[in-house]
This record gives C-alpha cells, sequence and structure tokens, in this order.
C-alpha cells in the first residue's frame, strides 16, 4: 500500500519534470527560430543595397550550418557499424529497427537538440523564394543556382535523414507507397521504447 502511495507522488513529479522540460524546449525552438528568421531576412534586406556580399555571407553562413550537420550526422552513422554499440544500451532492436535506427540516429540520440536546429529550416526555405529571383534579377547568377538546389535537394534531405523523420514517412505511406511502411513502424517502434525508457529513468 505504502509502495501504490510512493509512485503515485513521484509519477506525477515525472510529468511535472517533463512537462517543464517540454515547455522550456518550446521557447528555445521558438527563440531559435525568431533569430534565424531575423539572420535570413537581415541578410535579404542588406542585399537590396549591396547584393553580391550579403549573398556570399548567407552562402558562408549556409555551408556552415549545414556542413557541421552533415559531418555529424554520417559521422555518427559510422559509429554505429557493429550491432553491438546499439544493443550496449540495453537496447534490444531488430534488424529492420536497427537500419531505421542507424538511418536517423540523430533524432533518436539528441531529439530536443535537433528540434531546436529543425527549427531553422523553415526561415531558410521561406527566404530562399526571394533570394533566387532577386539574385537572378541582379545577374548574381551562381549565388542564385546555389541557394536554389541547396534548398530543393539538401535542406530537403537534412529534414528527413537528420530531423524527425515521421511527418515524411506518413506522408509518402499515405499516398500509398508501401515500402516505406515497414520503415515507419519501426522508427515509430523505436520513438516508444526510448519514450518508456525516459520515463523510467526520471
Amino acid at each position: 500500500m505504502n509502495r501504490q502511495m510512493n509512485k503515485k507522488p513521484l509519477k506525477q513529479e515525472n510529468d511535472l519534470v517533463r512537462d517543464i522540460h517540454s515547455r522550456i524546449m518550446f521557447v528555445i525552438e521558438a527563440t531559435v527560430d525568431i533569430v534565424a528568421f531575423i539572420f535570413t531576412f537581415g541578410l535579404l534586406v542588406w542585399s537590396f543595397f549591396n547584393p553580391s556580399i550579403a549573398s556570399y555571407v548567407y552562402i558562408g553562413f549556409i555551408v556552415l550550418f549545414e556542413g557541421c550537420l552533415i559531418i555529424t550526422y554520417f559521422f555518427g552513422k559510422l559509429e554505429l557499424k557493429s550491432w553491438s554499440e546499439v544493443s550496449h544500451n540495453s537496447l534490444s532492436f531488430s534488424a529492420s529497427q536497427y537500419a531505421a535506427f542507424r538511418k536517423y540516429h540523430l533524432f533518436f540520440r539528441f531529439p530536443g537538440e535537433i528540434g531546436i536546429i529543425h527549427s531553422c529550416f523553415p526561415s531558410i526555405t521561406l527566404s530562399a523564394f526571394i533570394w533566387v529571383p532577386w539574385l537572378l534579377f541582379k545577374h548574381q547568377w551562381i549565388s542564385a543556382i546555389f541557394i536554389g538546389l541547396n534548398t530543393v535537394f539538401v535542406i530537403k534531405y537534412l529534414a528527413i535523414r537528420c530531423c524527425d523523420p515521421r511527418p515524411y514517412l506518413e506522408k509518402v505511406v499515405n499516398a500509398g507507397n508501401i515500402k516505406y511502411y515497414d520503415e515507419l513502424k519501426a522508427v515509430n517502434s523505436i520513438y516508444e521504447e526510448l519514450l518508456i525508457r525516459l520515463s523510467n529513468r526520471m
């Protein structure tokens, strides 16, 4: 009886901790989103006066930001070459789960940090719709092509591989692409298992 009474306040305390954590992460993500918006669109305003230098600064930011993310993703993937390294953390994964874990390992290993990084992508994507035609108008062909290709290919790749893959997988599965069903199932099962482990740890 006493154990049950002790577990109830402990569960309430854990729920409170998770609620506070989620609120803090929301505030951080919103702040990063606002800063990214101000930075990207601030450079865009600067480009109206000096398109050449402003576009080079913007491209430098993109290369640094996305380059670090890509390097982190691929080096982390190389660390997970062997099955034992995942089971080392007491995770009993099937072969399909391990493949999904390795493919989307940044999301599973650093969900909070990845959420913050993902909040920068909308500003980069939206600003590209102004950057590209403006730079083409100002005859900055190389900068315009780089920003356009980055938005179409690189941002999309990073948003799927390095961030939460569930929205994309659910979209393609609902569209009738059944080959991603097993992958979506594996991602959801891993996420649920990690949530249970996190809950037990609190």
